[in-house]
């Protein structure tokens, strides 16, 4: 493992990064509740050659960088369900877009515990039906939470008529019923996320669906008619349940990276740079 690799490690074991997870009960809501207000925002300096567009909808602004592409990705940032967009997402997507031939729109969507699943599913609908005449192919994509909501509107009512049948999926978190032995394994491991919130954050975000509804749990999901690429290391508690679902749906294209963390895609680190190539090389691509 590279220098820059181990650094990251030691770094969110010293600063116990995944604390927030470990809660649970009122004492999460009241730390998601504080966390909520930390909204990042992209640096003036970012996305150069892009013309940026504020949108507010429903008291929350997205971000749309345009430059006349009839392509467009749309990017859900992960967070637990509970967390908002960080600085780590826009220098990400920042690197992202030096590459790619594609326009983006980055949603804010609604976090729980205040909105569950249907609401989400509802705002990403607006966000993308207001865009389909606009451009040609539209993109998914989400980390962690983002990406478990990127699989999860592909098999929602909303996307029936295949709207979306592109997706990119990095360390999504895809099973809330957590009944996989080798996660209790995995999370010893993993110093970014613990499954200890998520049984509360599952029971939030369901509202009234069970926690098998493959809008809420992709795993349970049929894949076959889209194109998914899924990636996910395996220093990760999400990686057990997305081996399985690749298992399940051999159509998707599935990279697991030995030794990586949580959303290693979005560190400057070597071993993220095949990764993010494949990401770019496929958002490029006419699926």
């Amino acid at each position: 493992m590279s220098i820059q690799l181990n650094m990251i490690l030691l770094a969110t074991r010293l600063l116990n990064v995944k604390k927030v997870f470990t809660l649970s009960g009122d004492s999460l809501k009241k730390e998601a509740a504080k966390r909520q207000t930390k909204i990042a925002v992209p640096k003036n300096t970012q996305f150069t050659g892009f013309k940026k567009t504020s949108i507010e909808v429903e008291g929350t602004t997205n971000y749309l960088f345009s430059k006349g592409s009839k392509k467009i990705l749309i990017y859900l940032a992960g967070g637990g369900f509970i967390l908002p967009i960080s600085g780590l997402h826009w220098d990400y997507l920042d690197m992202l877009t030096k590459e790619m031939e594609t326009d983006l729109l980055v949603l804010n969507y609604p976090l729980t515990p205040k909105s569950n699943v249907d609401d989400v599913m509802r705002y990403i609908d607006l966000a993308i039906s207001s865009h389909l005449n606009t451009y040609e192919t539209i993109t998914l994509m989400g980390d962690s939470a983002g990406g478990n909501i990127s699989l999860g509107y592909s098999q929602s009512v909303y996307n029936k008529e295949k709207k979306v049948k592109n997706i990119i999926a990095l360390s999504p978190f895809v099973d809330f019923s957590l009944e996989n032995e080798e996660i209790t394994v995995v999370a010893k491991r993993d110093t970014i996320v613990s499954p200890i919130a998520l049984k509360d954050v599952g029971e939030w975000y369901k509202g009234t669906h069970l926690i098998t509804d493959p809008i809420v749990s992709p795993i349970n999901g049929d894949y076959k008619d889209l194109n998914v690429l899924m990636i996910s290391g395996t220093r990760d508690i999400t990686n057990p349940d997305t081996k399985l679902l690749a298992e399940k749906n051999p159509s998707i294209n599935y990279i697991q990276v030995e030794n990586m963390p949580h959303i290693f895609m979005l560190y400057m680190i070597p071993e993220s740079e095949k990764a993010n190539q494949l990401i770019i090389d496929t958002i490029n691509a006419d699926w």
